[in-house]
């Protein structure tokens, strides 16, 4: 290996470590207090987040006939599995955890679903 590639492998490494450092600030956001549910940009549920060890659910309707519930235990917050039959693909929420910091939001762009946390 010549100096040069020594030189480059050092330099890309430390701005790999520069970044995580760097991100692992900026993600590190407080906790949130509320969540906040949009639909299309509308708010239609805002709840003070349970910090309990029990969880609450929180059910929302989000098309005629179609609803979705939030569970929200420890400070956390996440959306339960839709049914198949209101929603065949699933994405959602099996793709989505628990959120707990104001930096993590839940997203559902098929049904325009945004959960934020304040």
């Amino acid at each position: 290996m010549k100096q040069g590639d020594k030189i480059l492998v050092l330099s890309i490494g430390l701005f790999a470590v520069a970044f995580m450092i760097f991100f692992g600030f900026v993600m590190n956001s407080e906790p949130g207090e509320y969540v906040v549910v949009s639909i299309d940009g509308e708010k239609v549920l805002s709840f003070a987040i349970n910090n309990d060890t029990e969880a609450l659910n929180y059910h929302f309707q989000f098309e005629e006939d179609k609803w979705a519930t939030l569970i929200s235990k420890e400070g956390k917050v996440k959306m339960e599995r839709m049914s198949k039959e209101d929603y065949p693909q699933q994405i959602c929420c099996s793709l989505t955890g628990w959120i707990s910091t104001q930096s993590e939001q839940i997203v559902c762009l098929p049904n325009k679903i945004l959960v934020n946390l304040s």
